[in-house]
């Protein structure tokens, strides 16, 4: 998914604001009213947008998303920017106990935070024993191969990818309705995640 940042703005460079909310040409002393002068200074303000538009390969529509990268296990993944997020606290390793095994980002595409798409590493391998699920072969933009086997039950989509070597991959919990609106930006976000520990 190749990002772009959209900073727009509109050049005033041939007027100049002065009192009395009018704006005079400096070339000539043409009074634009107003209302105009409000027009040109609201596009002048527009914002530039945060994080990166890309097209989705499943529609080609136009996404605005957000990019997350992961310190510990270095790993990004690209999210739709109207989702919420949860980045792990994984536990630290103290005499008593072993550091946590896995770490990574919840990803929410509404407000139950029961429903819920987690991509994350791992120190061991992830399982591939899911008995029942339909399987499929699966490639990210960065040519990394990758295993998702997809399940139902009860009216809830269970989804699991295991990518390249089996220390990278993401798991999904979500209502059968919430998995239909929002297929084609779960697939994209399992397609942008890039592990860094493989450069």
């Amino acid at each position: 998914m190749k990002g772009i940042t959209l900073p727009i703005h509109v050049r005033l460079s041939h007027y100049k604001f002065i009192a009395h909310n009018v704006i005079h040409r400096e070339d000539d002393n043409d009074v634009i009213p107003k209302k105009i002068a409000g027009i040109l200074l609201v596009l002048s303000l527009i914002f530039t947008v945060t994080g990166c538009a890309s097209k989705s390969e499943n529609g080609g529509a136009e996404m605005t998303s957000y990019h997350y990268k992961d310190v510990r296990f270095d790993f990004t993944v690209d999210y739709p920017s109207e989702w919420m997020i949860d980045v792990d606290s994984p536990a630290e390793a103290t005499e008593v106990q072993e550091a946590s095994p896995t770490g990574g980002v919840k990803l929410y595409p509404g407000n139950d935070k029961s429903e819920r798409i987690y991509v994350y590493g791992q120190n061991g391998h992830i399982g591939t024993d899911y008995p029942g699920y339909e399987h499929d072969k699966i490639k990210t933009e960065d040519g990394v191969s990758g295993d998702l086997y997809i399940g139902e039950a009860d009216g809830t989509m269970y989804l699991n990818l295991v990518l390249g070597d089996g220390f990278y991959g993401a798991n999904a919990n979500i209502s059968k309705d919430q998995y239909k609106k929002n297929e084609k930006s779960i697939m994209n976000i399992f397609k942008s995640i890039k592990i860094h520990g493989n450069e």
